[in-house]
């Protein structure tokens, strides 16, 4: 996509110059295009510079070509994950264009989007967010409020809210979205069709698969009904829609949906493609489901195979596959081959990635999770260690996020008996929690049992005070005769008998006994 969205640039510089007859600037051009097909994008980026400098002689710093030829440069930049100099870039063809075509041109409106990109790149969110908003505005002007573009700008900022787990604001900017199109397209065009399924990624990741299901069955019949039920195109669809299924727990028309899957795969595109390769990864998904490791293995190591010959051994499509692997193998108890896999997964993804990125988490977790399981907790702490660095490195320190992973290695610390460093975390963990939640909340109340449990391992009779507010906060929201209370209330009085205080335990477990008799004749 990134080589044809280059081409489609280069193609309008083309045009103006051939127009301006200019038979250097058109040679250059054409060495780019050729360069940029070969994938040879550091000579492209030389190529492309060199089309600016004649540009300028040519036509000046303020022109339409010059401006075009500026971001066909930021975007090679981008390419080459060299986003500074691609958002300086950026800015001075915004410049550019908004000088000559003013500041409400669709070519002025594009620039706002690429810089939003590389800000999301880059991980400045509020500044990808003010110009994904800047974006929609300049367009409403452009368009008009019922404009496809707008829709379309709405998803990219739908999708950016995606990333950062805002799900609620993805979701309302997509409904608005589906409404303009319907209103352009009505309710039976295949664009409606693609913003269902945005729609139903979105509450997917939400865990609404009931809606998500809803949702896709609506999509595809669309385009089957639109394209016909043998086109390729609809394999994607029937794949989403078995993975809603499996998450549903509809393990057999999950299977049902992939047969249809494989069967239009195999008559339309063969088997030696990416398609087939998604299909039986999640035929894998389900047969893991299904507790069949051997058949599940089978599929993922046919996916594997077609996505190491198309992509290559090193993608971050076959960490995806080998990370999978590693699940199935830790499920039929080889922990010693899960782990393998898991450390193969992580090593390709930091390939891709670098050591801070985002998507080494999911990796570190099933490695922190299965050396925990077999007792390495050594192994764990330094897992859950470079966990809590990688997310405060992408979310700040001070995110929820941050939390939740303070939180799982103070555990480690705890069970290792490093009570300090346990008690810190839990410590940071409680000022996270308030700073965003507030106080009196069941998070509240969650940190401080925490931070309780070390005070007893430590001999600070604290623990109490901290033990009793902890539960008169979750009295307060869950009500005095909720089950929880009672599990609370049986805990602390756990503590208060290992502390020797018999009799205080006693009156604990007695008023815990009477919840629990109260929610036993509710269930009644």
């Amino acid at each position: 996509m990134k080589k044809h969205y280059l081409l489609f640039l280069l193609s309008i510089f083309l045009f103006n110059s051939i127009s301006a007859k200019e038979a250097e600037l058109e040679d250059l051009y054409t060495r780019t295009k050729n360069q940029v097909i070969k994938q040879e994008y550091s000579e492209a980026l030389k190529t492309t510079a060199e089309s600016l400098e004649v540009s300028k002689e040519k036509n000046g710093l303020y022109h339409p070509d010059t401006a075009t030829i500026i971001s066909s440069l930021a975007y090679i930049n981008t390419i080459n994950y060299n986003y500074s100099e691609a958002e300086k870039l950026y800015k001075l063809a915004f410049e550019i264009r908004k000088k000559i075509l003013g500041p409400f041109h669709k070519d002025t409106s594009i620039c706002l989007k690429h810089l939003a990109d590389i800000y999301t790149a880059t991980g400045q969110y509020n500044k990808a967010e003010l110009h994904y908003r800047q974006n929609i505005a300049m367009l409403k002007k452009i368009y008009g409020l019922n404009h496809y573009n707008v829709a379309v700008a709405m998803n990219n900022l739908a999708s950016f809210y995606c990333s950062q787990h805002k799900y609620e604001q993805a979701t309302e900017l997509c409904l608005k979205a589906l409404e303009i199109l319907e209103s352009i397209f009505g309710k039976e065009h295949l664009n409606i069709a693609a913003e269902l399924a945005n729609i139903a990624s979105i509450l997917t990741s939400t865990g609404d698969y009931e809606q998500a299901k809803t949702l896709l069955e609506r999509s595809l019949r669309i385009k089957e009904n639109q394209t016909g039920s043998n086109n390729p195109d609809n394999i994607t669809s029937i794949v989403h829609l078995a993975q809603v299924n499996l998450y549903l727990d509809n393990l057999n028309e999950s299977e049902k949906l992939l047969n249809k899957a494989e069967k239009l795969c195999k008559n339309t595109l063969g088997t030696n493609n990416l398609e087939y390769a998604d299909i039986s990864t999640n035929f894998a998904q389900v047969y893991k489901s299904k507790k069949n490791f051997d058949l599940a293995r089978t599929m993922y190591q046919k996916a594997l195979k077609i996505k190491q010959k198309i992509l290559g051994r090193n993608s971050v499509e076959a960490a995806i596959i080998t990370n999978y692997s590693g699940q199935v193998e830790e499920l039929n108890n080889q922990y010693d081959e899960a782990i393998r896999l898991y450390q193969e997964s992580l090593r390709i993804l930091e390939i891709n990635y670098g050591h801070n990125h985002i998507f080494l988490s999911p990796v570190l977790v099933n490695l922190a999770q299965i050396n925990k399981n077999t007792g390495n907790f050594k192994a764990t702490e330094k897992n859950l260690e470079r966990l809590l660095e990688i997310s405060k490195y992408n979310f700040g320190n001070d995110h929820s996020y941050v939390a939740r992973d303070m939180t799982n290695l103070a555990r480690i610390y705890e069970i290792q008996g490093k009570l300090d460093k346990a008690e810190h975390l839990y410590r940071k963990n409680l000022e996270i929690t308030r700073n965003h939640n507030g106080k009196n909340t069941i998070s509240e109340a969650s940190a401080l049992i925490n931070l309780a449990r070390i005070y007893y391992a430590k001999g600070n009779y604290r623990f109490k005070d901290l033990y009793k507010n902890a539960i008169t906060i979750k009295e307060n929201n869950l009500g005095k005769d909720h089950i929880r209370i009672a599990i609370e209330m049986e805990n602390l009085a756990i503590l208060y008998k290992n502390s020797g205080q018999k009799k205080e335990a006693q009156e604990i477990l007695t008023r815990a006994e009477k919840i629990r008799k109260t929610n036993d004749m509710l269930l009644k």
